[in-house]
C-alpha cells in the first residue's frame, strides 16, 4: 500500500499542475500575426462571423406583430454588448423563423399514431 497517493497530496499536484498549465498557456499565444506559406502575413481573423453579417430577405412563418414579439424576445434574452452581437443582429429571429416554417415546425417528426390500447373504465376518460 506504499504505492497509494494522500488525498491532501493529490490536491496539491493538481493544484501545480493547473498553476504550471494556466501560467504556460499565455506564453503559447502570438501577438504577431501568422506568416503564410508565401511570406505574407494572414489577414485577422474577423470579430462576427461572415454568415452573421448578412441578414435573410424576410419572415416566412410569423405575421407582424409575431415578429416584432420574437425579435424583442430574442432581444431581451441575448442583448448586444462589447464581445458580441444581440440576437437580433446575429439572425435569431429568422432562424426561429425558418425552423418553425419548416418540416420541424410542421412535425413531420411526431409519432401521432400509436398503437394505442382501449382504456379500461377503471382509468378514466382515454383520448383513443
Amino acid at each position: 500500500m506504499a504505492d497509494e497517493i494522500k488525498r491532501s497530496e493529490f490536491v496539491a499536484l493538481i493544484g501545480v499542475l493547473g498553476a504550471g498549465v494556466s501560467t504556460a498557456l499565455p506564453g503559447c499565444s502570438s501577438s504577431t500575426p501568422a506568416q503564410s506559406t508565401s511570406g505574407t502575413s494572414a489577414p485577422p481573423p474577423s470579430s462576427t462571423p461572415q454568415s452573421l453579417l448578412t441578414e435573410p430577405e424576410a419572415f416566412t412563418f410569423f405575421t407582424p406583430p409575431e415578429q416584432a414579439f420574437v425579435s424583442a424576445a430574442c432581444d431581451r434574452i441575448i442583448p448586444a454588448d462589447p464581445p458580441g452581437p444581440s440576437a437580433s443582429q446575429a439572425g435569431v429571429p429568422y432562424y426561429i423563423d425558418r425552423q418553425l416554417s419548416g418540416a420541424w415546425g410542421n412535425g413531420a417528426q411526431l409519432y401521432r399514431q400509436g398503437p394505442w390500447q382501449p382504456g379500461t373504465p377503471e382509468q378514466g376518460y382515454q383520448l383513443a
